[in-house]
């Protein structure tokens, strides 16, 4: 078995192995038939001689044995014994008395056998004559045997060896030759230096195949030809063609590369060879790592693959690569080439980051937009469900911004948003979104709760911030916000009841007047409907007469009469009982209304005066109050002036009545209207004065007639010694710069004594009089 299993495995050892083993076992079995043969033919032999000598010795001894004598006895044994194959023969009597013995007992043979000789009496029967034992000798049958056998597998030996030398002739002839023939052809043909053809015809299936063989060889050596030629174009025009297009394995190594691509990346080729392409992906870009040799071991291509590279310059370039396999360049087929062509789509990609910025982002501010933050904040409150987080919506409002746009213009106004925008910014940490909501309106989300929000105070760095003046092109600017917070789950689900909870918080704030947070609570909503509700029986008002005016009394300390009254404003609706001017002024000033009701005010407060006059008392004069919103409409002083020419009222009697806070909002504007007004020839008043700016130089500026001091002061004197004294100062101020003072809000005795004593020309307040209806001051039934 040894040498069987150290032989090379060719087709002519595989033969022999079959072979021989072969005839080495019908050697085996022929040589068993011939034993078999031989040793039953020798058997039969030492019967038929046993057989003959039983029968001669019937044949030869006489009827009366007895009587046969020793000599001649042993005379006819030995001539019985002439045949080789007895070995012992003894005659006796019928007495069993030994007559004769030819031979001796081998005791290595059959022990001897036994005839009984019996012989015919003359009356029919049969006499016991005599006994003949003798034994045979079957050793000489059977080294006949052996010699037989002997001689039949010597021949059957050579028979064989003759056959199996025939055979390998034919096998070595008829196959093994033309096996070589086509195997040499085939490893030849293997290393790919010379074609050759199998030298072999004959008629059985070798000569096919070798035939067939040859044909395909010189249809390969066609296919060759044509592949070698266009490899040659291929590489010609891999290198000619104006596109980025180079090879790599598939670990990403670049193997070759176009002259145009070396050339619009920089490189040579010797130093990009063995570059891999991760390594010239930008960070954070996709193909960075392995996913691109990845991609093209699973998928064989990739189709439209976008990421971004670097230059040798340094410089980024987006590109978008398509690859395809091209064939295995070893035995393992996983192993493969591929062609890649890369576009450079830098410019499209700058384009599509424009559209998307122009779509997603505030170009005043450079924010997400109004739209961008819907689709985040929407995102961000998926994940808050799932992790079961909190967020918090904060919605900011400029205050006065509309102020800054009349006065300085948009471009300022512009340049005041984006700054504003960058402070909020750096108000909130960095993974909060912060977008310009539209307007002057900001909106910031944080992954914060209400209590969260509080504790980090979020909202008062953003009032704080934006509270410090805005330097914008030689101007300083001052400005406020208000803000209203609302957070998820507790204030709303979804983006929109969660912006319009901030957004109702907001205006709450707003209402507080400005520059003030609120968290949103539960009842806003319903304060807003009725904020709502309100507005809109406001709109219907006038035509449903549910304005009226009132009068209250100025006296004048020095005589203690009154020939002026304030114009106050009343509305009376039966959803909203005793509703205070307070209430109802800020809205309709917010919503425009102000201008119609405004107009209303004016055109009946002129029509009551006129029917004074028209009962021939021209002595009374009338004080109304004016919106900041009248100052910044350009129709106001003209229907003043109409409204006075029709009711036929000197324009001295009338004295309109402005805030030091409307004098800020929009000075240019404001002064022009001022201007206006002083033209026409009526007076200004500054009321509420001391709560506002108090400037000493909007009193020269603006040409002020008369101060009405604030009752917020009036309340605490003469008991607070600082309020008492300020009092005095205004009025010895007013005295000396020749404006007239009103006190406000004189409601006690003590308050009356006080102001006489520090020289206060008039006063008005529920110790004079309560407002009254126009009909008492017809009726002269005033009583101070």
């Amino acid at each position: 078995m040894t040498f069987f299993s150290n032989r090379k495995q060719t087709i002519q050892y595989t033969f022999m192995r079959v072979l021989i083993p072969s005839l080495a076992v019908t050697l085996i079995v022929v040589a068993l038939l011939v034993v078999l043969y031989e040793k039953h033919s020798a058997q039969n032999k030492l019967l038929i001689s046993q057989n003959s000598f039983l029968s001669l010795l019937d044949q030869v001894l006489p009827d009366d044995i007895g009587n046969f004598d020793s000599t001649s006895a042993e005379k006819l044994l030995k001539a019985l014994a002439v045949n080789k194959n007895i070995q012992f023969i003894e005659l006796s009597d019928g007495s069993g008395k030994v007559i004769a013995t030819v031979g001796q007992i081998d005791s290595k043979q059959a022990a001897p056998k036994s005839r009984i000789i019996k012989k015919s009496t003359g009356n029919g029967e049969e006499k016991t004559a005599g006994v003949v034992h003798y034994q045979l000798a079957p050793a000489n049958y059977q080294k006949t045997a052996v010699v037989e056998i002997i001689k039949a597998v010597f021949l059957l030996v050579i028979l064989l060896i003759v056959i199996a030398i025939v055979m390998l002739r034919v096998y070595r002839r008829n196959i093994n030759a033309p096996i070589h023939r086509i195997m040499d052809a085939l490893i030849e043909n293997a290393k790919g230096e010379n074609t050759v053809l199998i030298d072999w015809k004959s008629d059985d299936e070798f000569g096919t195949l070798a035939a067939a063989f040859n044909a395909m060889q010189r249809s390969l050596n066609k296919n060759q030809r044509f592949l070698v030629e266009s490899a040659l174009r291929y590489q010609d025009l891999y290198n000619k063609t104006p596109a980025l297009l180079f090879s790599m394995d598939t670990n990403g190594v670049i193997i070759d590369a176009s002259v145009y691509f070396l050339r619009k990346l920089g490189y040579r080729k010797a130093s990009l060879i063995g570059l891999t392409l991760s390594e010239m992906v930008c960070d954070n870009f996709p193909g960075k790592g392995n996913e691109v040799p990845d991609r093209l071991v699973k998928g064989g291509r990739l189709a439209n693959f976008q990421t971004c590279i670097r230059t040798n310059t340094g410089e980024k370039m987006d590109v978008l690569i398509n690859t395809i396999s091209l064939r295995p360049d070893s035995d393992d087929e996983t192993v493969v080439t591929s062609l890649c062509v890369m576009t450079d789509i830098s410019k499209q990609v700058h384009a599509q980051d424009i559209v998307f910025r122009q779509a997603h982002y505030d170009i005043v501010t450079d924010l997400p937009n109004r739209f961008f933050f819907s689709t985040r904040f929407r995102s961000l409150l998926d994940t808050a469900l799932r992790v079961e987080s909190s967020v918090s919506v904060i919605f900011i409002d400029l205050d006065r911004f509309k102020w800054v746009n009349d006065t300085f213009g948009h471009s300022v106004g512009d340049a005041l948003l984006a700054e504003a925008g960058t402070r909020i910014k750096d108000a909130v940490d960095m993974k909060s979104l912060v977008c310009r909501f539209g307007g002057d309106e900001f909106i910031v989300a944080v992954h914060k709760s209400r209590e969260e929000v509080l504790k980090s105070k979020v909202a008062e760095n953003i009032l704080r911030t934006l509270a410090d003046p805005f330097r914008i092109l030689q101007h300083e600017i001052h400005l406020s916000a208000s803000i209203g917070i609302a957070s998820f789950p507790s204030d709303g689900e979804t983006p929109d009841e969660l912006i319009g909870a901030a957004d109702t918080a907001m205006y709450h704030a707003k209402d507080r007047g400005g520059d003030a947070c609120e968290y949103y609570e539960g009842d806003m909503h319903e304060r807003m409907e009725k904020q709502l509700h309100l507005d809109s029986v406001l709109r219907t008002g006038i035509q449903e007469e549910r304005f009226s005016l009132v009068f209250q009394p100025i006296v004048d300390l020095n005589n203690k009469s009154s020939e002026l009254f304030e114009v106050l404003l009343r509305f009376e609706h039966p959803d909203f009982p005793n509703i205070s001017p307070t209430e109802f002024i800020p809205l309709v000033e917010t919503t425009g209304l102000i201008r119609s009701i405004g107009q209303f005010v004016i055109r009946n407060a002129l029509l009551h005066l006129h029917a004074l006059d028209n009962q021939g008392d021209k002595r009374y004069s009338l004080t109304i109050n004016l919106s900041p919103r009248q100052l910044q409409d350009d129709t106001f002083v003209p229907f003043l002036k109409n409204q006075l020419q029709y009711f036929k009222i000197s324009p001295k009697r009338i004295i309109l009545e402005i805030t030091e806070n409307s004098l800020m909002e929009n000075n240019v504007r404001s002064e022009k209207i001022l201007e206006q007004i002083r033209v026409v020839g009526c007076q200004i008043a500054i009321d509420d004065f001391g709560t506002g700016f108090s400037s000493l130089s909007y009193l020269r500026r603006f040409a002020v007639d008369i101060l009405k001091i604030d009752q917020a002061f009036i309340q605490r004197v003469p008991a607070d010694e600082a309020d008492s004294n300020l009092i005095r100062g205004i009025i010895n101020m007013s005295r000396e710069l020749g404006i007239a003072v009103i006190a406000e809000g004189v409601e006690k005795k003590t308050q009356y004594d006080f102001l006489l004593e520090s020289g206060c020309d008039m006063a008005q307040g529920f110790y004079f009089s309560r407002p009254v209806k126009p009909e008492d001051i017809y009726n002269n039934i005033i009583n101070f």
